[in-house]
C-alpha cells in the first residue's frame, strides 16, 4: 500500500534533491538565506527559530534577554484576545519559547536555562486563566517543560537546600495540578539532602496551615490534602516508608485500597509482619462494597510470601480465586507445584471455569490470553465493547507481541489496554513501556486496513491527551519519540 508520503508506484526522492542538512550546504550561503527570510514571513514558528539562532550568534546574554522579551508578550493585556481565541498559534509560540530555553540557551548556560524555565513555569497560571485548552494542548507544553526541569537544574548544579526552598513556594501553589510529579522529576538534582530538607519546609507547613498561621497564596491557603500528597512524593523518593504512613489519617488507612499500597511498602522493605498486621486492620467487606479487594488480595499475598509463608500463600491464592478470579493468583499457585498440572491440563481448568462462571468480557479476555490461549482472546477482543474491566498487565505483555504478526487488530486493542491502565493508575514505572507501546502502536497503524469498531491511531492519542494531559513523564517520552522519528 503506498503511503501518503510516498509518490505514486512507490519510487523514492532522488537523493540530491531530498532536503537534507547535507544537500543544503551545498546551497548558496546567500540564496538560501533568501529563502529562508521570504517563507519565514508566512511560517510564525520558522521566523521565531530563526530569531533565536541570531540571538544565540550574539552571546548567552542576549539569547536570553531575548527569550525574557518573548516571555513578556504572552502576558501583555494586549495578548489576552489572541491568547484566548488562537490557542493553537498560543500552542506553537509556547512551545517555541521552550525549546529555546531547553535545546538551545541550556547547552550554552544550564544556570540561565533554568531561571527562565522557572519563569516560563510561573506564568501557566495567568495563561491557563484567560484559554479554552479543552484538549489539554496548551496545559501539555507546560508540563513538558516541567519534565525539563530536572535535567537542567542537575546541569546546572543548583545547590539542593536552594533548589529544595524554590520548588516549596511552587509546589503548593499550583490551581491546575502541574506540578503533580514535579519533585519526582527533580529528585536527582535534590538528592537526599534536598529531599529531606524539602520534607520538613512540608511538614512545617502542614503544621502551621493546622495552626492557622500558614499565609495564602495568590490562589488561596494551601490544603492539608495536597501538602500530604507533596509529602508521599517525597517520602516515596526516599524510600521512607514510615514518612509516607505518616501522611495517611487512620480513617484513610482503613480504606482496603490503601492498605494494600501500604502493606506492598512495607514489604519491600522486609517488615511483612507490620504489613500483614495493616491489611488486617482494613479487610475489604460487604460493608464497603469489597472495594479494593484485588489489591487487597495480591498485597497479602506478597507480604506472606516476604515473610516467608509460602504455604499460607498458596492457600489464600486457592481460596480466593472463586470469588477473585485472577487468573496471575491462579497461575503462581499451579507454578509453585511442580508437576501437579501440565500446561494443556491448566488451560482445560482455566476455561472450565470460565464457562460455569460466565464473566465480563474483559475478565475473559485476561483469564484466557495469560494461559497462552491467543486464539480465543483474539476473537474476544474482537467483540470488546469495553464494560469497564481491567486487564492485567503481566497477562497482556507477552500476548500483545505473540498475536501480532497474524492478528494485529488484537495485537493493537491488547497494547492499547496497556497504555490505558497505566496512565489511568499513573504508574510512572510503566510510562517507558506505555512509550514504547505508542511506537508499537505507530508501527502497527501500517498495516491497519480497517480499524472495524476501534478508534484509529490518531483518535485514540487524541483521546489519550484529552483524558490524561496531566502525565507529563509520560507525554514527555512520547514527544521525545516523535521528534526523533521526525
Amino acid at each position: 500500500m503506498t503511503r501518503p508520503d510516498q509518490p505514486a508506484g512507490g519510487s523514492h526522492l532522488i537523493p540530491e534533491t531530498a532536503v537534507t542538512e547535507a544537500n543544503l550546504t551545498k546551497l548558496d550561503a546567500q540564496r538560501l538565506a533568501r529563502i529562508l527570510a521570504e517563507q519565514s514571513t508566512r511560517n510564525r514558528q520558522l521566523r521565531r527559530r530563526l530569531q533565536t539562532e541570531l540571538a544565540a550568534q550574539r552571546g548567552v546574554e542576549a539569547l536570553a534577554q531575548d527569550i525574557r522579551g518573548r516571555l513578556e508578550l504572552v502576558l501583555q493585556p494586549g495578548s489576552r484576545h489572541e491568547i484566548r481565541h488562537k490557542p493553537r498559534r498560543l500552542v506553537n509560540e509556547l512551545e517555541a519559547e521552550r525549546e529555546a530555553i531547553v535545546d538551545t540557551l541550556a547547552a550554552q548556560a544550564p544556570d540561565a536555562a533554568f531561571d527562565l524555565l522557572l519563569r516560563f513555569i510561573d506564568m501557566h497560571a495567568e495563561v491557563m486563566a484567560n484559554v479554552d485548552d479543552a484538549d489539554g494542548r496548551v496545559a501539555h507544553v507546560f508540563y513538558k517543560a516541567c519534565c525539563d526541569l530536572g535535567p537542567i537544574a542537575e546541569a546546572a548544579r543548583i545547590r539542593s537546600s536552594q533548589l529544595a526552598r524554590t520548588i516549596v513556594q511552587l509546589i503548593l501553589d499550583d490551581p491546575y495540578g502541574l506540578y503533580d510529579g514535579l519533585i519526582t522529576t527533580l529528585s536527582d538534582a535534590l538528592g537526599d539532602t534536598g529531599l529531606a530538607m524539602l520534607g520538613h519546609e512540608l511538614l512545617s507547613k502542614r503544621e502551621a496551615i493546622l495552626a492557622g498561621t500558614q499565609a495564602s497564596t495568590p490562589y488561596g491557603l494551601p490544603n492539608v490534602s495536597v501538602v500530604n500528597a507533596r509529602l508521599r512524593e517525597v517520602y516515596e523518593c526516599r524510600e521512607d516508608v514510615d514518612g509516607l504512613i505518616s501522611t495517611y489519617t487512620t480513617a484513610e488507612m482503613r480504606s482496603a485500597r490503601v492498605a494494600a499500597y501500604l502493606a506492598r511498602r512495607l514489604a519491600d522493605a522486609e517488615r511483612a509482619q507490620e504489613a500483614l498486621a495493616l491489611l488486617d486492620s482494613a479487610p475489604p467487606t460487604a460493608d464497603n462494597h469489597y472495594f479494593g479487594e484485588y489489591d487487597w488480595i495480591s498485597a497479602r499475598i506478597e507480604a506472606l510470601e516476604t515473610k516467608g509463608a509460602w504455604a499460607e500463600a498458596q492457600e489464600l491464592r486457592l481460596s480466593t480465586f472463586p470469588a477473585t478470579p485472577s487468573a496471575a493468583h491462579l497461575k503462581a499457585y499451579i507454578k509453585r507445584i511442580a508437576g501437579v498440572a501440565d500446561d494443556a491440563e491448566s488451560e482445560r481448568a482455566a476455561r472450565a471455569f470460565l464457562e460455569k462462571r460466565r464473566p465480563t468480557r474483559a475478565d475473559a479476555l485476561a483469564f484466557l490470553v495469560s494461559w497462552l490461549a491467543f486464539q480465543h482472546a483474539a476473537r474476544l477482543v474482537r467483540i470488546q465493547t469495553g464494560d469497564g474491566a481491567r486487564p492485567q498487565r503481566e497477562v497482556l505483555v507477552p500476548a500483545a507481541a505473540y498475536v501480532e504478526p497474524s492478528y494485529p487488530l488484537v495485537s493493537v486493542a491488547l497494547r492499547r489496554a496497556l497504555i490505558e491502565d497505566a496512565l489511568t493508575l499513573a504508574r510512572a514505572s510503566r510510562y517507558p513501556d506505555a512509550a514504547q507501546n505508542i511506537r508499537e502502536l505507530e508501527a502497527l497503524d501500517a498495516q491497519i486496513a480497517s480499524y472495524e469498531a476501534f478508534e484509529t491511531h490518531e483518535q485514540f492519542v487524541t483521546r489519550l491527551r484529552t483524558e490524561h494531559p496531566r502525565k507529563p513523564r509520560f507525554w514527555s517520552r512520547v514527544d521525545r519519540s516523535d521528534a526523533a522519528a521526525g
